[in-house]
Formats: C-alpha cells, structure tokens, sequence
C-alpha cells in the first residue's frame, strides 16, 4: 500500500502553525516502508496555498502538533486526513523521527 505523509516542522520540532519559515518534510511509504522523502520550505508559496499544494502532491496524511477545526476540514474536504501530535503516540513512522 502506497501513501504520502506530510510533516510540518520549525527548527526540526513539530509545528503548531504554518508560516513562511516551516518545513514541509514530504514522506512517501510503500508497505510502510519510506521509498522516497523531501522537504519544501514554505517560503514564497502563500500560506493560505499550503493545504492545496499538499493535496497536489497527492498527501494522504498530515501530522501536526495541534490543528483548528476549520484547518482539519479544510484539509479532511480535500482528502487529507489529520493527526495530532497526541493523537501520533503509538505511531511507529512518527516515532522513528525526532520532530517532538
């Protein structure tokens, strides 16, 4: 089984909230293993764009420190289902890495 999980992340932890300075860190998995991995800087692209762009790169996945509501069905409408940091405790993908 294939997907792409999106993790935001500012000066290596997890985010909280998108701005110009937070890493997007892309993650693609095939039987759960990682067979690909980038990382985009939000930078010029608009924050506003960041949820389409994710959807563009066919993300199925976005795990976050925390999410509004409106952002978590903003995402959920576009395909994009949402994990929250405490929501991530027994992830074994997430665990691996050192975003906490």
């Amino acid at each position: 089984m294939k997907k792409k999980i999106a993790i935001p992340t500012q000066n290596g932890k997890l985010s909280s909230e998108i701005t110009e300075s937070t890493l997007i860190n892309l993650f693609e998995l095939e039987n759960n293993y990682v067979v690909g991995a980038k990382q985009e800087k939000v930078g010029d692209m608009a924050v506003k764009n960041v949820f389409l762009w994710l959807s563009s790169q066919d993300v199925n996945e976005f795990y976050v420190e925390n999410i509004s509501n409106d952002q978590k069905e903003k995402l959920l409408s576009l395909g994009i289902s949402v994990k929250t940091k405490q929501e991530l405790t027994d992830n074994n993908f997430f665990n691996c890495f050192a975003f906490c």
